[in-house]
């Protein structure tokens, strides 16, 4: 398992804190959500690229950090749908 993941069943995959505040930092300074979960040797393709913005994009309003300057943001209702 990937230092990222700190559990994963065959539904859900839960990733660590330092993981999460790592990929927002990330992001806020420019980083791509699919180039950060790739460069932590996370597939996209296997995760799907929607879950990996979705996910960000979560952690972000979670976090408190604005969201980037005409940054494409994931459609909330395809969020809700991935995240059950």
């Amino acid at each position: 398992m990937s230092p990222a993941v700190a559990d994963a069943t065959v539904k859900r995959i839960l990733y660590t804190e330092e993981f999460k505040a790592s990929c927002v930092q990330r992001y806020a300074q420019g980083g791509s959500p699919v180039g950060i979960f790739r460069e932590a040797g996370l597939d996209p393709a296997l995760i799907g690229y929607k879950r990996i913005e979705c996910a960000i994009a979560r952690w972000r309003k979670a976090m408190g950090v604005p969201a980037r300057a005409g940054a494409r943001r994931p459609h909330r209702a395809e969020c809700v749908r991935l995240s059950g």
